[in-house]
């Protein structure tokens, strides 16, 4: 169940049971407050009280008390799913104002422990007391280490998180931030393995792989992988003229058999732009999506081929103009249909579509529609209530391309 109002429970582990994520901060190392904050509650007439305890049945204090409405069935999260967070008092008690009546799932964490199991609850008017305490999982072992630079030297305020999966199924979290020796210290599972990365702003570096369970950590990183991999970027068309707009730096990540794309956008001066902190060894790719820098169409857009990043590297795209892909809409006997809906789908996934909204996918009064796409070959439906068009194979050059008919079919 995601976490409320807390950003790194959205983020998934990308490599092996565990994933550690080192931080370095250009800021004054502040310590992680011992009782985390929560926002003030709003009373509701809906009030659900308990007690969290640790497996010995001893009442824990500030254990974080979480949950969500089961009975939520909208598209969106809203305020009316989530319940707001709350902090167990020193006898463990805690006090949740439900937005709205109805079945919630509650459960409770408390740094060095596992988190406790599920909770349904049912939220009414008035006061609704837990039958029993919720009690928090087992203690988890600690994993210490240091890190250091390739002399050997200390690197402190270096933020760390340990992200991995419980016995319960649930998430362990936990945080540190190295003292000044480069010392710290989390909290782990007693399985599996895990992978330690070090985050320089936006830069990432790669750790070793360590088996868990581990209690001692020692992280070397290079002033190679401190500094980062540096990218020269030129972006413009076959007559060398730059463009504007902004080159996309993207890169892959894998969690479980689903692959995830990421990207960050670097905006260009005279069609050139200097990117630092790229991870060293990472597989990315460059691309540029905007404004063609002639009249030979309003967008063009480019795509280098993968490569690994190095200490430094340069990179030249020229831009390939967009095809003007003029559409006809008719009915089966002909005549044109306005206000038909086209849809446009690359079957093979490399072109750039993102730019195409609902409102430029409509016919006029005359049947007609005028696309700009990038060159390629793509599958074009219609439809609306005079029927449907089947799926219609289409290949459009760049510039200027023959105006094609979509025939609709009763429905």
């Amino acid at each position: 169940m995601p976490r409320p109002g807390v950003l790194w429970r959205l983020l998934p582990a990308a490599f092996g049971t565990f994933t550690l994520l080192y931080v370095l901060r250009d800021r004054p190392q502040t310590p992680h407050p011992s009782r985390p904050y929560v926002p003030p509650p709003v009373e509701t007439p809906f009030r659900i009280t308990g007690k969290v305890v640790d497996d010995t049945g001893t009442p824990v204090s500030s254990a974080l008390v979480m949950g969500e409405n089961v009975d939520f069935t909208g598209l969106f999260r809203s305020a009316a799913r989530e319940l707001p967070l709350s902090l167990t008092d020193d006898d463990g008690s805690f006090v949740v104002y439900a937005p709205e009546a109805g079945t919630y799932e509650l459960l409770a964490e408390v740094r060095g422990h596992e988190d406790s199991a599920p909770i349904h609850v049912q939220a009414k008017e008035g006061t609704t007391e837990l039958p029993a305490p919720v009690q928090i999982g087992k203690a988890l072992p600690t994993l210490s280490g240091l890190v250091v630079d390739q002399r050997g030297q200390p690197l402190p305020g270096i933020e760390i998180s340990l992200s991995a999966a419980s016995s319960t199924g649930s998430r362990i979290h936990s945080d540190d931030v190295t003292n000044a020796a480069g010392e710290f210290q989390l909290f782990a599972s007693e399985h599996g393995d895990q992978r330690l990365r070090l985050h320089k702003r936006s830069l990432t570096i790669r750790g070793p792989v360590v088996p868990g369970p581990v209690t001692n950590v020692r992280v070397v990183v290079t002033d190679e992988q401190l500094a980062g991999g540096t990218l020269d970027v030129t972006v413009c068309d076959w007559r060398e003229r730059p463009a504007d707009g902004k080159a996309w730096v993207f890169h892959r990540w894998q969690v479980g058999n689903t692959s995830n794309t990421r990207g960050r956008g670097h905006l260009l001066t005279d069609g050139r732009v200097h990117i630092t902190d790229l991870t060293i060894g990472e597989e990315v790719w460059v691309e540029y999506r905007g404004t063609a820098p002639a009249a030979d169409s309003p967008l063009a857009s480019q795509r280098s081929a993968p490569f690994v990043v190095a200490a430094h590297q340069e990179v030249k795209l020229e831009l390939t103009p967009w095809a003007r892909a003029p559409l006809l809409v008719v009915d089966a006997d002909g005549n044109p249909v306005a206000g038909a809906r086209v849809s446009v789908r690359d079957p093979d996934d490399k072109l750039p579509l993102d730019h195409l909204s609902h409102e430029q996918l409509v016919t006029d009064e005359h049947g007609k529609l005028t696309l700009w796409l990038p060159p390629g070959h793509v599958e074009l439906t219609c439809f609306s209530r005079a029927g449907i068009c089947p799926t219609f194979d289409a290949t459009f050059e760049p510039g200027q391309n023959q105006e094609q008919v979509l025939r609709l079919t009763s429905r």
